[in-house]
């Protein structure tokens, strides 16, 4: 059954669609994050409500549904399986990964070179078009980003070869325009595990379209959380740094007004080194490329939030965007919680009046985790992407082992065990501790900075004010604090490099109190990065608990790689067994 507007792919919520003002643009025809429009409603301009409810309604296929799950076991299917010369970042291993549906045992090792060698990449399997690879000719600006890619730069380690995900990525993205594998891969549609080079991918293949002669907004990078939004702009920069003229912003909600109370101060008039991340009110954004938060981006469309909304003109030309990538995608695509309801209607209106505007604007939706619900509202609305699925054992990056330690009475032997091990553990260069709740955050900071040693700690939660929430966040990244102590709000999506620890307080659960797959799989992947090796422990109080973290374990195939620290182990002696974990 249709039903209008964006679709919860959990619980099944419908919101309504945005709006678009009469000449904007709207409606959808085809893919883009609405599913294609009526034949009856395609005729008609998309220019009042009803119009564009038709134009982004979506069937909605339920994570629960048969028609999902016959799905999800078709993303790796029965097909024979292949074995190909690919790459991975991490370590060199061989992972099931399932590339337009057919299962693929992939065994990596290939160098940048390799990328443009058509031959090489006929041979390996795959592609289904053939033609992939780069063509330096047709994007100029390869040469640049590739210089990027092989350099150390800010936040980032150099990429001496190509990750799994950028072998696959980056030659179906830059194949030869006008050829059949560019019109195949047109969108595309990737699951990476964490850490393995997924914003390089799609950063890499965004630049290399930027023709920086022509001075407007050319691509999108849409991001769940300002942090994740900062991130992006931050990776564009340092990939973009030897394209001539290439100009970056990154749109989210200003924190210096809520320090100064005069508004933003993020520009150079105000004195500041930082780049802008906002154009002056009712401008266009001077760049080229635009990162930014869902609903700070969407003010730039002209589209309406709601029919009462006043009609206002778009700032941005939505038919010049050739690109637009939706990082996380599974989470910026379902709705659940208000805020986040409105952010999964606003992401697909966006989409829909960008594929309605330019017909050409090529999509790419990226994320570490992929639910059943998601990979059928995937199919729903990019029937002929390009697909990239990883088995569900290969979702958590090889580099990292798990540890469990049970603490039956509750959160008092939590802080103090916590406390006892991070003065003693050996070999750890930043740690990463997953409380509870907004009260459990600030009272382990107290704790783990009264315990001697001059240990410094950041803390952040939702409760804290934003300026307050990236003044944590800023001395962590710059290495003026070495344990930060965060609720879930940094919990998916952000980059910190030399991570080696991890801390949960609690397996993630959902509401119901089952297991929360997708978040237990976000919050551990902050260690363990670009190859490094990282350990993350994980807290449990309660049977429900241990029954919950031992399906996590039994779902990603992780029983080899979890040890459990003994009851009877605090302070140095499981300090010591942690230390033990890691080495392996």
């Amino acid at each position: 059954m249709a039903t209008q507007g964006t679709v919860d792919l959990n619980t099944g919520f419908e919101g309504p669609p945005a709006t678009v003002p009469s000449g904007g643009s709207g409606g959808a025809s085809g893919g883009g994050g609405g599913a294609a429009a009526p034949a009856a409603a395609a005729a008609t301009p998309a220019t009042d409500v009803d119009a564009l409810a038709n134009a982004v309604a979506i069937t909605h296929v339920g994570p629960t549904s048969e028609a999902a799950q016959k799905q999800d076991e078709q993303v790796i299917g029965d097909d024979s399986i292949a074995t190909v010369k690919t790459s991975n970042l991490s370590v060199i291993e061989k992972k099931i990964i399932s590339v337009d549906g057919i299962k693929i045992e992939s065994d990596c090792q290939l160098d940048w070179a390799d990328l443009e060698d058509e031959a090489l990449l006929a041979s390996s399997g795959m592609y289904k078009s053939g033609g992939e690879k780069v063509e330096r000719v047709a994007y100029p600006q390869y040469a640049a980003v590739h210089k990027s890619f092989i350099e150390e730069g800010e936040g980032k380690k150099a990429y001496d070869k190509p990750s799994e995900i950028q072998c696959l990525a980056l030659p179906r993205m830059l194949a030869p325009p006008g050829s059949a594998a560019a019109h195949a891969n047109k969108h595309m549609i990737f699951q990476a595990p964490t850490g393995t080079g997924k914003t390089g991918a799609f950063v890499g293949a965004v630049l290399c379209t930027v023709d920086t002669s022509q001075d407007h907004v050319q691509a999108l990078i849409l991001a769940p959380t300002r942090f994740v939004a900062q991130m992006h702009a931050g990776m564009t920069r340092t990939l973009g740094k030897y394209i001539p003229g290439l100009k970056v912003m990154a749109h989210y909600k200003c924190t210096t007004s809520e320090k100064t109370g005069k508004g933003c101060t993020c520009a150079p008039e105000h004195g500041s080194s930082q780049p802008p991340h906002a154009p002056p009110r009712g401008k266009a954004p001077d760049c080229h490329v635009l990162c930014g938060t869902v609903g700070k981006l969407f003010n730039y469309t002209g589209l309406q939030r709601n029919p009462k909304d006043k009609k206002k003109k778009a700032s941005i030309d939505l038919s010049k965007i050739k690109f637009v990538v939706v990082d996380e995608a599974d989470e910026l695509f379902s709705g659940n919680g208000d805020e986040a309801k409105r952010g999964a209607t606003e992401t697909s209106s966006m989409c829909v009046a960008i594929k309605k505007a330019n017909p050409d604007c090529r999509f790419i939706l990226a994320s570490a985790t992929a639910p059943k619900g998601t990979k059928a509202f995937y199919e729903k609305q990019f029937p002929d992407a390009n697909t990239i699925y990883i088995d569900a054992q290969y979702t958590i990056p090889a580099t990292i082992t798990l540890a469990r330690r049970h603490c039956p009475k509750g959160d008092a032997e939590k802080n103090k065990w916590v406390v006892d091990v991070v003065e003693n553990v050996e070999g750890m260069e930043r740690m990463i501790i997953f409380a509870t709740t907004h009260q459990d955050v600030m009272t382990l900071q107290t704790q783990l900075e009264d315990g001697g040693d001059g240990l410094k700690v950041s803390a952040m939660h939702g409760g804290l004010s934003k300026h307050e929430q990236d003044e944590a966040l800023r001395k962590f990244k710059d290495k003026e604090s070495v344990v930060l102590v965060s609720s879930a709000i940094i919990g998916r999506g952000v980059d910190i490099e030399g991570v080696t620890h991890v801390v949960l307080y609690q397996p993630p659960t959902k509401q119901s109190s089952t297991p929360d797959l997708v978040s237990f799989v976000h919050k551990i992947g902050r260690c363990g990065r670009a190859g490094s090796p990282g350990t993350a422990v994980v807290l449990t109080s309660s049977e429900q608990d241990k029954t919950n973290l031992d399906l996590m374990v039994e779902h990603y195939k992780m029983e080899e790689k979890t040890h459990v620290i003994e009851s009877n182990l605090d302070g140095e002696d499981a300090a010591e067994k942690i230390e033990e974990v890691s080495s392996k």
